[in-house]
């Protein structure tokens, strides 16, 4: 596990709970009424939904089985590699009771599920919108490449 200090705060907001990620992308990239997400993405949204619905309830338990063992998890100045090391880092999130973020939009770009959000470290915090996309495979989540947005 590598991560820089100053990066935990967008490593404990990056997982947050969630409204449902079966809104439709951003209206510029909203897909004609008739199309649907083949069921890879679909499987893959509703797992994604599964471990955000775990967060908001405040099971850690419950939100990080939804990862695989070897997940590898990305963001500015940190890399996370395997569940044992995401443990220790989203483990005082739950612990803080960070509050739940702002879905802005979610959908799909490829094989992939995106969440853009407003994530907050404190009741307090401003706030800092984020955007991840992430990688399912085998009914759990095996990558996940954040940013800041």
């Amino acid at each position: 596990m590598r991560f820089f200090p100053a990066q935990v705060a967008l490593a404990i907001l990056a997982f947050a709970a969630a409204p449902s990620l079966a809104s439709a992308q951003a209206a510029e990239d909203t897909p004609p009424a008739t199309a649907q997400p083949d069921a890879r993405i679909a499987q893959s949204a509703k797992v994604i939904q599964s471990s955000l619905d775990a967060w908001r309830a405040g099971d850690f338990e419950g939100w990080i089985k939804w990862y695989a063992s070897d997940v590898i998890v990305i963001a500015p100045q940190m890399y996370i590699q395997g569940r044992k090391d995401l443990r220790a880092i989203y483990r005082p999130a739950f612990d803080m009771g960070v509050p739940a973020p702002t879905i802005l939009d979610s959908g799909w770009t490829g094989e992939k599920v995106f969440i853009r959000q407003r994530e907050y470290a404190s009741a307090n915090d401003p706030g800092m919108v984020t955007y991840a996309e992430y990688e399912v495979r085998g009914g759990r989540i095996t990558s996940v490449n954040a940013r800041l947005d």
